[in-house]
Parts: C-alpha cells; sequence; structure tokens
C-alpha cells in the first residue's frame, strides 16, 4: 500500500512539473493600421488588420514568442502601410490586407502557427501562408526555429549561411510534396495555380 501510495505521489509530481511547463495562449495580439493615417476603415485607401495569438504568462520564453509578434505588428505599421498605402493612393484605388496568425501545435517542446496574409490592392486579391515554429525548450526556447532544425539536419551551432541554404531546400522539398498531393487529388486541374505560384504563396 506505501508502495502504491508513493507510486502515485510521485507520478502526480510529474504530472504537475508538465502541466506547470506546459504553455498557454490567452487572447490575442492584433492591430489595425489606416492610410491615410488620418483617415477611417470606411474612407481609408488602405486597412491594415493582424491578429496573432498571445501567450499568456510572464515566463521568459512566453515573453519572446509575444515580442515577436508584437514586432511582426509594429514592423507592418512602420513599413508595410506607408508603402501600400501609398502605392494605392497614387493609383487611385482601395485596398487592404487581413493577417490571421492561428495555432496549429502547441505542447511541451514546440508552439506552430500557421500566418494567412489576403493582400488585396485593388486588382485582384492573394492569399501567402506561412509557418512560424517556435522552440519551447533549450538553448532556442521562444525563438523561432527552422525546418532543417526541426529535421534535425541541423543543429545550432551550423553558421547563417549554410542554415539559409538548407532551409532553402528543405522549403522547396515541402513544396514539391503539396504540389504532388495537389496533382493527385485534381485539385488543380482546372485552375490556373502553377508551381510558380506556390512558390511565393506558401512558406513552410
Amino acid at each position: 500500500m506505501k508502495r502504491m501510495t508513493g507510486l502515485l505521489a510521485a507520478l502526480l509530481c510529474v504530472a504537475l512539473c508538465f502541466s506547470a511547463l506546459a504553455l498557454e495562449t490567452d487572447g490575442t495580439l492584433s492591430a489595425v493600421y489606416l492610410w491615410p493615417e488620418d483617415s477611417t476603415e470606411a474612407d481609408a485607401c488602405f486597412v491594415y488588420s493582424a491578429v496573432y495569438p498571445r501567450m499568456a504568462g510572464e515566463d521568459d520564453v512566453s515573453l519572446t514568442i509575444n515580442e515577436t509578434f508584437s514586432y511582426l505588428l509594429e514592423d507592418a505599421g512602420a513599413f508595410t502601410v506607408p508603402i501600400f498605402g501609398e502605392m494605392l493612393e497614387a493609383a487611385g484605388t482601395r485596398g487592404g490586407m487581413t493577417v490571421t496568425g492561428t495555432v496549429t501545435l502547441l505542447n511541451e517542446d514546440y508552439l506552430s502557427v500557421l500566418v494567412v496574409t489576403e493582400t488585396d490592392t485593388g486588382s485582384g486579391v492573394k492569399h501567402v501562408r506561412a509557418g512560424y515554429t517556435f522552440a519551447l525548450t533549450g538553448e532556442d526556447a521562444g525563438n523561432v526555429t527552422t525546418l532543417p532544425r526541426l529535421l534535425g539536419i541541423l543543429s545550432r551551432d551550423d553558421d547563417t549561411w549554410l542554415e539559409d541554404r538548407q532551409t532553402d531546400k528543405a522549403n522547396r522539398l515541402a513544396r514539391e510534396l503539396v504540389w504532388e498531393r495537389l496533382e493527385d487529388s485534381g485539385a488543380i486541374d482546372d485552375s490556373d495555380l502553377t508551381e510558380e505560384d506556390l512558390e511565393t504563396a506558401f512558406y513552410p
């Protein structure tokens, strides 16, 4: 009986440790930018809106992840919005960009977020899908990791040039796999989608 009680206590302790380490989302980080800046959504020539997941907690990993998405919001306001806004304003047309980040995986080791960007420049709508995977453990905890590292091709000590090259290769292989599945399913038989379109709209 004492042995069983001790075993249950040990298992409970392990479970509590894992639950303490597991991260959780808590609401969103979002922003809406208009161009011109003094306009309203009704009369703006460019409307930018973005929503990313927000991590709960004040631990270093959660804060670092939130800082990454906060930076993306700030960068969009400082650069993306003026560039697109001035272009559309000069052309006398209206458009917008909507960015949506959705959690696709969250466990003890990784957080994966699918970011879908819909851009309307007045002449057509384009969708871009990009994957962000954050390491939650180890020396890179809280930072975005690359596909080669996830696959074990590269280690943390490999240089940036090699990582960029291997990431490009891994992305290309992922796109080829997706393209093959699209062909096998017949999804592209009646569409104008090309492999070049996939290359500019899908970043694994």
